[in-house]
């Protein structure tokens, strides 16, 4: 007995002196680092991305910043070993096959033997799919080839819609079958989610249920010919719906940055929208965990739709959210019930006069009333909620464990929150009143 527990009190000791030494190595490691605090940097800000047409465009192209680079840095999103880090990934602008530019004023081993330097082009090439690791090019030779090689990039699909936004021509195209050449193209354009879209992955085109829609600027050459730019693009999921039904859900939407700030993305979706509302197997359209930027845009086009109609005249939304309207949105342009409410309280504030505190009261009522609803449900029926619950539902549960003056604030923050998000579509459509 003595002698088990004599073991057991030298491997306690032993693990003390490990946990003792692997604290100090831990410590060390952290100094020697802060030491080299200059070779640590914020990947967002060091990596930038471009669109170019030729070579003669490289070195002056109009360079952005990605929202994401944690799939490719890891989770504190920086790159270690470099001093005044700058990784330029040049794309070509239709084709979509890319050449890293890197360059620094030092590097780490110069300096130490303690740490290496971050491998970066190996890091870039583990997030590319594994049939495309040739569409990183490795030399500018090799980058200039694909560049010529693009001159005679055509899109894929059919061509669904054109518009005119600041006399540039976006054209809209649509493409609901496979290919091995299409599929390796949307995996060269999907590689933009990963710098763009929050937990991105590649889509599986070998499944038939995936549609994907494309947004073009066309250009004019010099020869009268015309070329185009990859703008954007889309896929979505189409679920079938009992007995003969189907339900598109759109699972990524990205609108390269230079076509930001000109109602560019809001077209896109509208022209998306109007091709799935014309299949009468559509029931209705929704998104995948949208983003902020995505339900803004959302709710502009479809307040911009449902002002056409009748039931969200300035006269019926005074009297409230009827059935009326819900199957109005639902009918004509395929909106689901929780989201025709939310065009009608958007549209209802849109029409309400400033000074109007008579208004602005019962029309804060009303929307409280509906925000209150989940603040109602019995345990039971969150349980069987729990796994559908959205951001408001979900700030409901935790508010229903609170006092009566708590859900009163929390109430409160939730309608300020809406008003907020309101305001800004109403922005937008003023702004963007004629288009």
């Amino acid at each position: 007995m003595r002698q088990s527990l004599g073991r057991a009190t030298n491997g306690l000791v032993e693990s003390r002196e490990f946990f003792d030494t692997s604290v100090s190595v831990r410590i060390a490691m952290s100094n020697i680092k802060e030491k080299y605090a200059d070779f640590l940097v914020d990947g967002a800000q060091a990596v930038s991305l471009t669109f170019v047409f030729d070579m003669s465009e490289v070195a002056l192209a109009q360079r952005h910043h990605p929202d994401y680079v944690y799939q490719h840095f890891g989770e504190n999103e920086t790159i270690f070993g470099y001093k005044d880090l700058n990784v330029v990934i040049h794309y070509t602008d239709a084709s979509m096959y890319i050449y890293p530019e890197i360059s620094y004023t030092a590097e780490i081993t110069s300096f130490t033997a303690e740490f290496k330097a971050d491998n970066i082009i190996q890091k870039l090439s583990e997030q590319l799919p594994a049939e495309q690791m040739e569409m990183l090019c490795q030399t500018s030779a090799i980058f200039k080839s694909r560049l010529d090689d693009q001159k005679k990039f055509l899109p894929y699909g059919q061509l669904l819609s054109k518009f005119i936004v600041s006399s540039r021509e976006l054209q809209v195209w649509m493409v609901n079958e496979s290919s091995p050449e299409f599929n390796a193209y949307l995996a060269r354009v999907q590689t933009l989610a990963l710098w763009y879209i929050e937990a991105a992955q590649y889509t599986d085109n070998n499944d038939p249920r995936w549609q994907h829609y494309f947004l073009y600027e066309s250009f004019k050459k010099d020869d009268g010919t015309s070329r185009v730019a990859l703008a954007g693009y889309a896929s979505l999921v189409r679920f079938y719906n009992y007995p003969d039904k189907i339900r598109p859900r759109i699972a990524q939407i990205l609108l390269l940055p230079h076509y930001h700030g000109a109602g560019i993305g809001a077209r896109f979706l509208k022209a998306i929208y109007n091709d799935l509302i014309q299949d009468p197997k559509v029931i209705d359209i929704t998104a995948e965990v949208p983003a902020e930027s995505f339900i803004t845009t959302r709710d502009y086009v479809n307040c911009s739709n449902c002002s056409t109609l009748k039931e969200f005249h300035a006269d019926n939304l005074k009297k409230g959210f009827t059935e009326e309207m819900k199957n109005a949105a639902l009918l004509r342009f395929k909106i689901n019930p929780k989201q025709a409410r939310r065009v009608y309280e958007i549209l209802r504030l849109h029409h309400i006069g400033i000074r109007d505190e008579k208004a602005m009261e019962e029309y804060r009522l009303d929307v409280k009333k509906r925000l209150e609803k989940p603040f109602k449900r019995s345990e039971r029926d969150w349980r069987k909620l729990s796994s559908v619950l959205d951001e408001y539902e979900y700030s409901a549960v935790v508010a229903s464990q609170m006092s009566m003056e708590q859900k009163i604030a929390k109430l409160e923050q939730l309608y300020e929150e809406e008003l907020a998000a309101y305001r800004t579509v109403i922005k937008r459509l003023i702004n963007f009143a004629n288009g």
